[in-house]
């Protein structure tokens, strides 16, 4: 098997399994008065202080939630509750479901741009929340947030959130208010992420109970699950980004596909298409061969809809149906990419009707 859909998910990562299976051993309640639970409490503490470390913040701004799209929805949801009278929210059309879902739930007034360009002249001091994502996990473009950051702070009071899945632990740290991460995109389990929130910034829960992760966060912690996030956040954290780049090039020189991700993108991720070939058969063809890609955003790939951010690029209906996305872990191997690449090659030319 050959898997390059990796900013869909990404395989389990074989530290990160082991640090899970030591961490069931310690199963008491983290809430337990016992000494038990209480050296449960203090295993996670301890990891939650490795996530700050590489936040280069103080340990109380982090919260463990069930993964990205719940720490999206805290952030925007949550934000929005503790502010008096909310006026109005900016995001972008080619942001994340789960992020342009809670911002239209949210029962504030919202504003949706197509594009980064808009931000500037959209901002004044109506508005208190921007969220935008670091990385778009259909083409990889990297957008500037530290100077959005800037430019958000310098034309009204509002909070930045970043939808930062995509970019936790491949990418330098960013300037925000709020920043979502994942485990299942850097070798580690579904079911469990995180959210930054800056010291200061009030936030009200959206899930009630138990008053657990400072009363942010109800429900019992999953200390394995935790455990294991930051096993693989640590081994993300020392990669080699360099390899990854590698990677990224063969397939640039190798097919002759019309690329759609740019020279800014992040490397992780490689946006192309064949003209006359759509993307959804050849991702049928390849997985023949167990050669697995991606078509889009894997979170809202069995929806009609047509892809706003390739929309937003101007590509036409057809051409976005032709679009297929690649995309790398660290754990992908040259031979691996030049394999694939070969097999795309053959079958593009099958499909176009050149070879039988």
């Amino acid at each position: 098997m050959i898997y390059l859909d990796n900013a869909a998910t990404t395989p389990i990562l074989p530290e990160a399994r082991e640090a899970f299976s030591e961490a069931t051993e310690l199963f008491a309640n983290p809430s337990s008065l016992h000494s038990f639970g209480y050296k449960a409490k203090c295993e996670i503490e301890k990891h939650r202080q490795s996530f700050a470390d590489n936040f280069r913040c103080e340990s109380k701004e982090i919260y463990f939630t069930s993964g990205g799209t719940e720490s999206n929805n805290l952030a925007i949801l949550g934000a929005l509750k503790a502010m008096r009278n909310p006026k109005k929210v900016l995001s972008f059309a080619f942001e994340h479901p789960s992020v342009l879902e809670a911002v239209k739930n949210s029962g504030v007034k919202c504003e949706i741009l197509s594009s980064i360009s808009q931000l500037e002249n959209a901002l004044s001091n109506d508005i208190n929340l921007v969220s935008l994502m670091h990385i778009n996990n259909e083409t990889g473009e990297i957008y500037p947030i530290n100077e959005i950051y800037d430019l958000v702070k310098s034309k009204s009071r509002a909070l930045l959130h970043v939808d930062n899945v995509q970019g936790f632990g491949k990418l330098p740290n960013i300037k925000a208010d709020l920043i979502s991460f994942s485990a299942h995109k850097i070798g580690g389990f579904k079911g469990i992420g995180g959210l930054y929130v800056r010291d200061g910034v009030k936030i009200k829960p959206i899930i009630f109970g138990g008053g657990q992760e400072q009363g942010l966060r109800s429900g019992t912690e999953n200390l394995p699950l935790i455990a294991s996030f930051a096993k693989a956040a640590e081994l993300a954290f020392s990669s080699d980004i360099s390899k990854v780049i590698e990677l990224n090039n063969i397939v640039r020189e190798e097919l002759d596909g019309v690329l759609i991700s740019g020279e800014t993108c992040s490397p992780y991720i490689i946006n192309l298409r064949f003209d006359g070939v759509m993307g959804e058969t050849l991702l049928h063809c390849l997985e023949q061969h167990e050669i697995y890609i991606g078509i889009g955003s894997a979170c809202s790939s069995h929806g009609a809809k047509a892809s706003e951010t390739l929309k937003a690029m101007g590509l036409s209906s057809k051409q976005i149906k032709e679009s297929i996305r690649i995309s790398f872990s660290p754990q992908n191997t040259e031979d691996e990419v030049r394999a694939a690449c070969e097999v795309i090659k053959n079958e593009v030319e099958i499909l176009r009707g050149i070879k039988r």
